[in-house]
């Protein structure tokens, strides 16, 4: 349902690129409160990239170790007007629904220290919005309105490319992406919420991975959540990519080999591997203790990554 309201929102931006402030379509409650949580992830990214750029200027991502501290800068301020034209889009959709219009405030502190972690942060905000993407296009049936979902997908994806190249790494690490369900899109970005949002959604346990330094095959994974009170024995650590599910005991979690890019991990009541299927996973939720978090596993320097950082 997500995503189908979402194409049926943004389908004018594929059709003629112009910002549309209200939509004559009719929404059932229900809709408009999953509307309004996918507004709440756009205002996310717009917020976060106008912190971003207002905190750090040019001369503060070169000194930070980037070539070009001009090209990042202008990167993210393309990023940050689209996800702008998405959010306006939204709100006009919600509203002329008759829908509460939430203008939700975020806390960015701990993820815009520097320069480096900022772009650290995006990169992971944006495929928190691919994988929520991706959890819910397989619900659209009308061609016409999947094609504006993919669209917008699409640019979501390459969105992610640019923060990939701008970490140094490869633009596309894996050939399939993470699909997201909600619950897990909350987890992901529980530590920025601060006050505002009038949210429906259930979010899993939130958990953070505490190791400091570049994430690699054989690291063993140190993590912290409420959920867990300190005490993981008898839990199961699960570590996820696109395709494959890797099962360890919570107390010696590793990162197995070939796994670069994006992975999420789980922290579970059994050792029955999750499904890579969102929608298959949202039944599973009473298995997941806590999570997912998402880690960045880093392989080889990229060789166009490296013209930039």
């Amino acid at each position: 349902m997500l995503f189908r309201y979402l194409a049926v929102a943004l389908a004018p931006l594929v059709v003629s690129a112009v910002p549309v402030r209200r939509a004559n379509v009719t929404l059932d409650p229900g809709t408009v409160a999953v509307a309004q949580f996918a507004d709440y992830l756009e205002q996310l990214e717009s917020s976060f990239y106008q912190q971003m750029l207002s905190k750090f200027k040019p001369a503060d991502f070169a000194a930070s170790g980037f070539k070009d501290g001009n090209l990042v800068v202008n990167e993210i301020s393309n990023i940050q007007s689209q996800e702008a034209t998405h959010d306006q889009t939204l709100q006009g959709v919600i509203a002329g629904s008759g829908g509460a219009l939430s203008t939700c405030q975020f806390d960015f502190s701990n993820h815009l220290t520097d320069p480096a972690q900022a772009v650290a942060s995006a990169r992971t905000f944006e495929q928190v919005g691919v994988g929520a993407y991706l959890g819910a296009l397989s619900n659209i049936n009308d061609p016409s309105i999947l094609t504006a979902g993919s669209s917008i997908a699409g640019i979501e994806g390459r969105h992610q490319s640019i923060l990939n190249l701008l970490s140094g790494q490869s633009p596309s690490a894996q050939p399939l992406d993470i699909p997201l369900n909600p619950p897990e899109v909350g987890a992901l970005v529980h530590d920025v919420v601060a006050s505002g949002c009038n949210l429906t959604a259930q979010s899993n346990n939130p958990l953070t991975i505490t190791n400091t330094g570049s994430i690699t095959a054989g690291t063993q994974l140190q993590f912290s959540s409420p959920a867990l009170n300190n005490n993981t024995s008898n839990l199961s650590c699960q570590i996820m990519n696109s395709n494959t599910v890797s099962v360890q005991s919570a107390s010696q979690c590793v990162v197995p080999q070939a796994l670069d890019g994006p992975n999420l991990v789980y922290i579970t009541n059994t050792s029955q591997p999750l499904s890579t299927n969102a929608q298959v996973r949202a039944g599973q939720n009473g298995a997941v203790v806590a999570g997912p978090a998402m880690i960045f596993t880093t392989g080889a320097p990229d060789q166009i990554g490296k013209n930039v950082v």
